[in-house]
């Protein structure tokens, strides 16, 4: 089949060459003694009006087409062996000492090879390049769905677009596999038990998941890794439904915006006490605002973005 293929893309390249050489020819004939003619309009349809005359130009336009067509075809039925499992041969021997009254029960059919979920399935090989790329840019903060997306443009070994697209995910997915919550000793997230996580609202949420500043506060990689999966992951359970519901689901713009206005707010509230203790508290404060509205916000949310000036 790869040998059809590349036979394929041999005869549509002829033709392509072959249909440019004879353009290029027609139109020299034309314009040999005056070069300015290439910009007259009827010049090229005269041009084109020669080249439908001459029958090597049909010969090479149809090698063009079935080339390209059979390109398609055949890359599309490799897609379509790659996506189907391959069982497992087994032989079933029979045994020529068992007595021929005794019978045989039927042997067990075989069962298909068990392979990664990834490998056997690919839910968007019918997908094209543009329609891959919206999907992508729509759920870019969904790890499953980029993760298939990735797969597919993994099956398909092109350059170009895809080859673009599919470096933007690997890092997409670097990052939000590096942004995992990892349990501390005053926050769980995830799929973990959350009973011992419920917490009085009044002490605020960022507070409660370890996000501190200031001398006695978080390096800049653990607070990042905090403010990541407070937007990106299930919150741990607060005892006000009315407190929780305002900071909305993961990954959307209220989550987005009532982090930011968190941190705003603490970095306003110091400025006001006017104490140089918390200058560094407030410098933190304010490149962490800096670092969500980079990461998640330009480019994707519209809200107006909150200060920390009064």
């Amino acid at each position: 089949m790869r040998l059809l293929q590349i036979l394929s893309i041999v005869f549509w390249g002829v033709g392509n060459l072959g249909s440019g050489i004879l353009l290029l020819y027609v139109e020299w004939t034309y314009l040999r003694h005056n070069f300015v003619q290439i910009f007259n309009p009827f010049l090229q349809l005269q041009v084109l009006g020669t080249l439908l005359s001459i029958p090597l130009s049909w010969i090479f336009l149809g090698m063009t087409v079935l080339g390209h067509y059979a390109v398609e075809s055949v890359e599309q039925r490799l897609n379509r062996s790659n996506q189907q499992p391959k069982p497992t041969p087994k032989q079933v021997v029979s045994n020529s000492r068992v007595q021929s009254s005794i019978p045989t029960p039927p042997p067990a059919p075989a069962q298909p090879l068990r392979t990664d979920t990834s490998t056997r399935q690919r839910p968007y090989i019918q997908c094209r390049i543009d329609q891959l790329e919206r999907i992508a840019d729509a759920e870019w903060n969904n790890k499953q769905l980029l993760s298939k997306i990735n797969h597919e443009l993994e099956s398909r070994r092109s350059w170009g677009r895809p080859q673009a697209l599919r470096e933007r995910i690997t890092q997409r997915l670097t990052q939000l596999h590096s942004t995992q919550f990892v349990r501390t000793t005053t926050a769980t997230f995830g799929s973990q038990d959350l009973s011992s996580d419920v917490f009085r609202y009044s002490e605020g949420l960022l507070s409660h998941c370890g996000y501190e500043v200031g001398a006695n506060g978080l390096p800049e990689s653990q607070r990042r890794q905090i403010l990541d999966s407070v937007f990106l992951e299930r919150l741990p359970f607060v005892n006000d439904t009315a407190y929780l519901g305002e900071w909305g689901e993961p990954g959307t713009s209220q989550r987005l915006q009532k982090s930011a206005n968190c941190i705003a707010a603490f970095a306003r509230n110091a400025r006001r006490r006017n104490s140089g203790n918390l200058s560094n508290a407030i410098q933190e404060w304010e490149a962490d605002l800096a670092y969500l509205k980079q990461t998640y916000y330009n480019g994707r949310f519209h809200f107006p973005w909150p200060q920390t000036g009064i």
